[in-house]
């Protein structure tokens, strides 16, 4: 049991002074039938946010280890600000709560994330209702029960911080690690030069598809539609994975951001999961005929080199509903469906958020890059 007392009046020396508001806490802490009185002071710079800890004696291993810490060292007499930090890790942030001095950096509670830590992976996490979330840089949508997904890129650091702010400002940075992956390599001579390079004339095309593709992907609803997850758009052989990258006639490319499945022209695609439809065009010159679903809060279903299109923008589509048919348009050998996901501008591997496929003569466990 730990219980706190303001007997800030019993000590008239520490009395607010200039800019700082000084509170004296006596926190008593249970320990079997002994109690271990401590007594601390709390002191509130009134121009801002920040509060500090500084204990008049020394906090002993016991209380630390009371509530899952591990702290190796006791808290020394002083004001140094690794005091109060092992100090806020020791003693929970309700202690204060009935001070009216619960501190902007105080603990606040670390998000419930499910989902992969991994290049490539969709996670959904849980938090405070009404808290912010932010990474990348970006603030991440939060529903009104706490809930929010991100991603992680192709290429995401092998340490990712994310930040938790509540109703009054105070923050909270989370860091988690990531796990690298190894992306397979190919070498491919005696390739076509138009896909090695486009001719310059169509570099103007280029850029206004690009442009709409992005703009589509960043058209967004606050809906969960990915919440149930994700069903295969087409059955069949996989044969190009996410994270890949060819080097053709000796010239880099960019690396493969799909997950490609081959079939016969004329196959039916179908949405791998709810949504809305936010681009539908016949011909890009590098992805043919192109879709684009949303499905909420930034994440989105693209799919390329389709021959042939059964929805326009502004549909709404069920799982499983068919969407387009299986091509060989844009700069293709061959007829197949190349299927991305995003979350914004981050790239993601439709293959980890898949239950393995049904009827395939491929294994899918051999379908994924390592």
């Amino acid at each position: 049991m730990l219980c706190c007392e303001d007997v800030s009046r019993e000590n008239p020396q520490l009395l607010s002074q200039g800019k700082v508001k000084i509170v004296v806490l006596k926190i008593t802490v249970l320990i079997g039938d002994s109690l271990l009185p401590i007594l601390g002071i709390v002191t509130r710079r009134l121009s801002g946010r920040c509060i500090y800890f500084i204990f008049a004696q020394r906090l002993w291993h016991i209380v630390p280890r009371l509530y899952g810490h591990n702290i190796q060292r006791t808290l020394p007499r002083g004001r140094s600000l690794a005091a109060c930090n092992r100090l806020r890790a020791a003693v929970p942030a309700f202690v204060l709560a009935g001070t009216g001095l619960l501190p902007v950096g105080a603990t606040l509670a670390e998000p419930v994330i499910s989902g992969q830590w991994i290049q490539g992976g969709l996670l959904k996490g849980k938090t405070a209702p009404g808290n912010k979330v932010r990474i990348f840089g970006r603030e991440v949508y939060v529903d009104q029960h706490g809930g929010f997904v991100f991603g992680l890129g192709r290429d995401a650091a092998e340490s990712v911080a994310l930040t938790i702010e509540n109703g009054d400002g105070s923050q909270q940075q989370f860091t988690y690690q990531v796990k690298q992956r190894e992306y397979r390599t190919q070498k491919i001579e005696g390739v076509e030069q138009k896909y090695v390079a486009p001719p310059p004339e169509v570099t103007k095309r280029i850029k206004n598809e690009a442009a709409r593709v992005w703009q589509a992907r960043r058209q967004t609803s606050n809906h969960a539609h990915f919440g149930a997850g994700f069903s295969w758009p087409l059955i069949g052989p996989i044969t190009g994975v996410y994270g890949s990258q060819r080097i053709f006639n000796g010239v880099p490319k960019r690396p493969h951001y799909g997950l490609d499945i081959a079939g016969p022209v004329g196959a039916v695609v179908s949405a791998p999961a709810p949504g809305v439809v936010t681009l539908a065009h016949d011909d890009m010159y590098y992805s043919g005929g192109t879709l684009i679903i949303d499905h909420g809060q930034g994440v989105s279903s693209t799919f390329i080199h389709l021959s042939k299109l059964l929805v326009g923008v502004g549909e709404s589509v069920q799982r499983g509903r068919a969407v387009a048919e299986v091509g060989a348009t844009g700069r293709v050998t061959g007829p197949h469906l190349d299927w991305r996901i995003n979350w914004f501008d981050q790239r993601l591997d439709p293959y980890l958020l898949l239950p393995p496929m049904p009827d395939s003569g491929e294994p899918a466990a051999k379908a994924s890059a390592r």
